[in-house]
């Protein structure tokens, strides 16, 4: 990012702990547990210490990783503060590992681990493979109260960017800023009213039940991933495929995650009920500039219902159609003040109680994103990027699937992620397999629910 692309700004009102949206999620994190994790594998000739010379300059650019959490008492109540860490010790971690599987085992365990207390909430490895010559991963975390999904590649870019241009922590500039500052909101009496119906809707008519095996506190849970991918030429087709039935990538394959939940539950019901979240990149929203990594996402939820006779192509256009609805009435924007505003009003101990993952827990089902094409460089000095995935734990919410579908050298890709014991690597494997074989007969022709159950 040029300096002359900076926002004139006081530098001293950047290095700010978080803003109000950043907060909030950390609130939400109590009960969701949501870390983000994105692997980049690099080939070349990699210069460990010119990478870390890299990494503090990207850390000192952007203060917001330098925040870091702490408790402290008020009035014999315990409160979290934010505050900015300037120990420049660096979460930089190096591993050895056997195989891919070691790789992806890995990948599980740190999208699922808590940030420590008084610790910076970020960490970033670098895994070599035994089998592997000039071939490096890098596995960065980030608690998603300061990093949204989008922000992952940002991260990375920026990373890679300053490796090339041998850029030091002497060299840095600050440029990360809140979301608040390039947005400025306010809730009307319809975003209200409309906030209201939507939630009674969610309660009212019952969700399509979420069945577990056995309920486990959330400490004894495991975050699992399955990796998807997807063809160079299936890719394009299903692009073309979405745009002919007026719908885009991220409809079709919430369609196809919605078919595979149904069929999954196979339960003697006539109709069965989903809510989708989808996060709202917000940079376009607020002019906010491209290259700003920080928690710069919102979410949008829509309610959908399928039965035998749904239409998979009519019910991806459906998703898109209600998606752009909700963000024409900013209802993205205006969900994140009311629910700042209900999670201060709840306490802790009812939220924990009616949103951790029980039979009335999450009312959201489903959680796609909408990453787009994710572009790198072809070359960054003597290392080149050969593949790039990410990934986001919902650790707290059982039965809530997430997905971050996204392109990287035009095949389309994401992980599966589950909740073990919750979900069995056996559940989660079918439903890997139902959406992989929806989406390959969505580029054939439509068909309906009943079409795809019986087939």
């Amino acid at each position: 990012m040029k300096p002359s692309e900076i926002p004139p700004h006081n530098p001293n009102q950047m290095e700010r702990p978080l803003g109000l949206s950043e907060k909030l999620m950390f609130k939400m994190r109590d009960y969701g547990g949501m870390n983000v994790c994105c692997i980049t594998q690099l080939e070349g000739n990699l210069d460990k210490e010119r990478l870390l010379s890299a990494l503090s300059y990207v850390v000192l650019s952007n203060p917001i990783l330098n925040v870091t959490t702490q408790l402290t008492s008020k009035k014999n109540k315990p409160i979290r503060e934010f505050v900015i860490d300037n120990n420049t010790t660096l979460p930089f971690i190096e591993k050895s590992l056997q195989s891919e599987t070691d790789l992806y085992q890995l990948m599980s365990q740190e999208i699922q681990t808590l940030t420590p207390i008084d610790k910076k909430m970020w960490r970033l490895t670098l895994v070599t493979l035994a089998n592997k010559e000039n071939t490096f991963y890098l596995i960065a975390t980030f608690d998603h109260t300061i990093i949204d999904g989008q922000s992952t590649n940002k991260f990375i870019e920026m990373l890679l960017g300053a490796y090339k241009d041998s850029l030091s922590s002497s060299t840095h500039q600050a440029i990360s800023f809140p979301a608040e500052h390039f947005i400025h909101y306010k809730v009307t009496l319809s975003n209200i009213l409309r906030f209201i119906s939507h939630e009674a809707n969610k309660l009212v008519l019952a969700l399509t039940p979420q069945r577990f095996n056995e309920i486990q506190v959330h400490s004894k849970r495991h975050t699992k991933l399955l990796n998807i991918s997807f063809t160079i030429e299936q890719t394009n087709k299903l692009i073309l495929t979405s745009r002919s039935n007026n719908t885009t990538l991220q409809g079709a394959i919430v369609a196809a995650l919605f078919f595979s939940r149904a069929k999954h539950e196979n339960l003697d019901v006539k109709k069965y009920r989903f809510c989708n979240a989808s996060p709202v990149n917000i940079r376009k929203q607020g002019n906010i500039s491209d290259s700003l990594i920080g928690a710069y996402n919102s979410s949008v939820e829509t309610i959908h219902n399928v039965d035998d006779q749904t239409s998979f192509w009519l019910l991806a256009k459906e998703v898109k159609q209600k998606i752009v609805n909700e963000i024409d009435h900013k209802s993205h924007l205006s969900a994140v003040i009311i629910l700042e505003y209900l999670q201060n009003l709840l306490s802790d101990n009812l939220r924990m109680s009616i949103l951790d993952g029980k039979q009335m827990g999450r009312l959201c089902s489903t959680t796609v994103s909408n990453f787009g094409k994710i572009e790198f460089r072809e070359t960054y000095g003597d290392i080149t990027v050969s593949n790039y995935n990410a990934a986001v734990s919902q650790h707290g919410f059982g039965a809530s699937f997430t997905l971050l579908p996204m392109t990287f050298n035009g095949s389309l890709r994401f992980f599966l992620h589950y909740i073990s014991p919750l979900t069995t690597e056996e559940q989660a494997n079918e439903i890997r397999c139902n959406i992989i074989d929806v989406i390959q007969r969505a580029l054939e022709s439509d068909f309906t629910f009943q079409e795809f159950d019986n087939g």
